[in-house]
């Protein structure tokens, strides 16, 4: 089926890959993604309800849409060359940053062009999004068509009792007088801790099925201390209050309840007088299945208010909604996030970007995604320095908020890492475990 597929674990210090049967990456290209493209697919086949969101062009479009689906899924599956794509007016300069890295590759390989299980799985898995979203950018009706739309929404409404519960304390916390800077500082760690675990909701993992989160699991949040592998929530806290007018960028990964938590923890951070100023990053298109675009930041604002009603979540709407029209809050949604790059090649293809970076007080980098673009999706010795496995990635100081989802990890203490593989030989997929890594500047 394949040129050659290796029943190893990845090289260390190596790029992971498909090729590598022992790597995640291989069950999310034999399994995982097959599931979220023929999900799509599923989804498309309910022509009447295309037609009656988009209209008879949609419908008019919809075999052709979906046989080029089909066919994307079928050149995964059978592990064929990654091509390069045509030239057109739509996502110019993206388009080219990709078929740049394809003749690298070709290049790198004797003029033999990379595959899906051959190459490295950082490029493969970002590639194929961007060529998944072609294929609606380039029909007549359903341009703006997002597939994962609806899994998100039910993620969010799904999670219900607990962004209930977290809101709740929210307010209530607002509420207090006089809090001393012991509690503002417990307040800090909380609301970090919400937004580090919320990342567990992730769609991508899931196979584009919808998650749900319930009130008893953001009540036991406090009891996974031991399961955080790195923690510098201290010298987190620390940094912010040595500053003042701190201006913050936070890179958001999963739409939906995680969206949710980094909503609260920004919240605090602009209310308790730490950050003057924060600014969220999302993504241009739908990505990865539930990342957070624009739209998925602006619907999350209306689905709280009109679906989960209460009189708290009305105050931390409006709250929040005024914090955007005075620019307390602001989102962006920069094309580098959704180029084939890992993080290390930011400062030469995206100079304007670093620099904006680099002129702020931190970077939060939410997720399993944005971590695997700070290491460069590489097999790092476990103990290897966080700072090393950034290979040059400093803009500012630096915050990555994961819960472990993939096989890259770095930073970890002596010992840690061959323990948890003895008894939990899967730990490193499963959301159990979590990173809380600052690098400072």
């Amino acid at each position: 089926m394949f040129q050659y597929v290796l029943d190893t674990v990845p090289e260390i210090n190596k790029p992971l890959s498909a090729k590598y049967i022992k790597s995640f990456a291989y069950p999310t290209f034999k399994e995982r993604i097959p599931a979220i493209i023929q999900g799509i697919v599923d989804q498309l086949k309910n022509k009447e309800d295309i037609k009656n969101k988009f209209g008879q062009g949609a419908y008019d479009e919809l075999d052709s849409i979906i046989n080029q689906i089909l066919d994307l899924k079928k050149s995964l599956q059978s592990d064929k060359p990654l091509t390069e794509f045509t030239a057109n007016n739509v996502y110019t300069y993206e388009t080219n940053a990709y078929n740049k890295m394809i003749q690298h590759y070709t290049n790198e390989n004797k003029n033999n062009p990379p595959t899906w299980f051959q190459t490295d799985w950082l490029f493969a898995e970002c590639y194929l999004y961007f060529k998944l979203h072609r294929i609606f950018c380039f029909s007549n009706a359903m341009k703006k068509y997002d597939p994962f739309l609806q899994v998100k929404i039910d993620t969010l409404l799904a999670s219900q009792d607990a962004i209930f519960a977290l809101n709740t304390l929210l307010i209530e916390m607002k509420n207090k007088i006089n809090i001393n800077e012991s509690e503002k500082k417990k307040m800090f760690t909380f609301f970090l801790k919400c937004s580090l675990w919320g990342n567990k909701a992730d769609l991508s993992l899931s196979g584009g099925k919808a998650v749900s989160t319930n009130k008893e699991t953001f009540n036991e949040m406090n009891n996974l201390d031991t399961c955080i592998l790195v923690s510098n929530i201290d010298d987190v806290y620390e940094l912010l209050c040595k500053n003042e007018d701190n201006v913050v960028d936070i890179v958001l990964d999963n739409a939906g309840y995680e969206l949710f938590n980094d909503l609260c923890f920004a919240d605090f951070l602009i209310w308790s007088g730490l950050v003057k100023k924060i600014i969220f990053h999302g993504k241009l298109i739908p990505w990865f299945v539930s990342d957070v675009t624009t739209n998925d930041f602006n619907l999350t604002f209306i689905y709280l208010k009109t679906e989960l009603k209460s009189e708290n979540m009305m105050t931390s709407v409006n709250t929040w909604t005024k914090y955007l029209h005075e620019e307390k809050w602001i989102m962006r949604c920069e094309s580098f996030w959704i180029l084939p790059y890992d993080y290390s090649k930011m400062q030469t293809e995206s100079p304007q970007l670093y620099k904006s970076l680099s002129e702020n007080i931190l970077v939060i980098f939410k997720g399993d995604l944005n971590y695997r673009k700070l290491v460069g999706d590489i097999n790092w010795e476990p103990t290897t320095n966080f700072g090393v496995a950034l290979r040059g990635f400093h803009p500012t100081n630096i915050l990555a908020l994961r819960t472990v989802k993939a096989d890259t990890i770095s930073g970890l203490k002596k010992g840690i890492f061959e323990e948890l593989n003895s008894n939990e030989p899967d730990w490193m997929i499963t959301g159990k475990y979590a990173l809380v890594q600052l690098l400072k500047k």
